[in-house]
């Protein structure tokens, strides 16, 4: 009919509609809210980990580039980050390291099932510093917050 309308004209057509013939609001949503289940309730509780590649239309023959990136549950702040061409232990590492020195150990690591979390090395080191490893679910990202974080940051522009 060639009538064009905004989203925000129909809600009000709407609105107006629903309180002439006094309708109520249609009830969203049937399922329950699920759990975080790594949910912090106390400083220092959960780090969560993750190593993201960063997709930067690479001129062919160039490297990859990945961010990896520790986050603390409770405050979500981003406490160590850094750029590496690879994405192998002892880039983790340095950057778990840089974590804990400045801001201390945790109680429990978050990340999913990549190799690098679940390597020899790394195992030792939560073994050293009294560190539990806690893996998410296979294919729940949400589960993990920097996976969220990271999610909404990079995949929303500004």
């Amino acid at each position: 009919m060639g009538i064009k309308l905004s989203q925000r004209t129909c809600g009000r057509i709407l609105t107006l509609n629903r309180e002439l013939y006094h309708l109520k609001m249609p009830i969203h949503g049937g399922r329950p809210k699920k759990e975080m289940p790594f949910r912090a309730d106390q400083r220092h509780q959960y780090l969560s980990i993750d190593i993201r590649y960063i997709d930067m239309h690479n001129i062919e023959g160039e490297d990859k580039i990945y961010c990896i990136s520790v986050l603390e549950n409770y405050s979500r702040a981003i406490l160590a980050s850094a750029i590496s061409r690879r994405q192998d232990t002892a880039a983790y590492l340095s950057v778990l390291y840089a974590a804990i020195r400045k801001h201390g150990c945790p109680e429990a690591i978050v990340s999913n099932h990549g190799g690098v979390f679940l390597s020899h090395e790394a195992r030792q080191i939560y073994n050293t510093f009294g560190m539990r490893k806690e893996e998410i679910e296979l294919r729940q990202a949400w589960q993990n917050y920097i996976e969220t974080a990271l999610y909404v940051t990079w995949n929303y522009p500004l």
